[in-house]
């Protein structure tokens, strides 16, 4: 076999490893960046659930001055809620907004004790679309964890693992905002 041949043969497995490498590669960085993505629109429903939470407490501000302790909680949830320290943090972002949704669900429980008035009306809307939002919500997380289910399977097989090693992919981590619904 000539010098020449030998060559050729070498490069041509060089370029097809490369190619290869290459695929793997993309494939994962897309699977990242859909991961990013799907958090993303996680961030988006949060700040719908809590721009909701805020017209539910308004409307609960008008109408029982005497549960201020609920309202308070409520308040106070919403503001960790919006730590921007939570925002690359699955965990702490889970317990934040089950704590979110479990005051919610007293401030509810609390309104609902009332006796018919004015604002009933509007706080049924407003339950509505919590609850809407929630399941929005639910759709974003499951998506979220489809993304990191479908980027850690690659990441622990062969041959996506050699690449994953060398180019530093992390494992992505699954998101359980507690599903629990702020409805009563």
């Amino acid at each position: 076999m000539s010098l020449t041949l030998q060559l050729g043969l070498v490069a041509i497995v060089m370029l097809v490893i490369f190619l290869i490498a290459a695929f793997l590669y993309n494939t994962l960085t897309r699977l990242q960046s859909l991961k990013e993505e799907a958090l993303h629109g996680i961030d988006i429903q949060l700040k719908r659930r809590r721009d909701r939470i805020r017209d539910l407490v308004a409307c609960a501000e008008s109408g029982i001055a005497h549960e201020e302790k609920l309202l308070a909680d409520v308040l106070n949830c919403l503001g960790k809620s919006e730590n921007p320290v939570l925002t690359r943090d699955v965990q702490p972002r889970a317990e934040v907004e089950a704590d979110l949704t479990q005051s919610v669900k007293k401030l509810l429980l609390g309104l609902k004790a009332l006796p018919q008035s004015s604002t009933n009306k509007h706080l049924l809307e407003l339950e509505k679309s919590l609850i809407q939002c929630d399941d929005d919500l639910e759709k974003a997380r499951r998506y979220y964890n489809g993304c990191v289910r479908e980027l850690n399977c690659k990441l622990e097989s062969f041959p996506w693992i050699v690449v994953a090693q060398v180019f530093q992919f992390k494992r992505g981590e699954y998101l359980d905002l507690g599903r629990q619904r702020s409805e009563t």
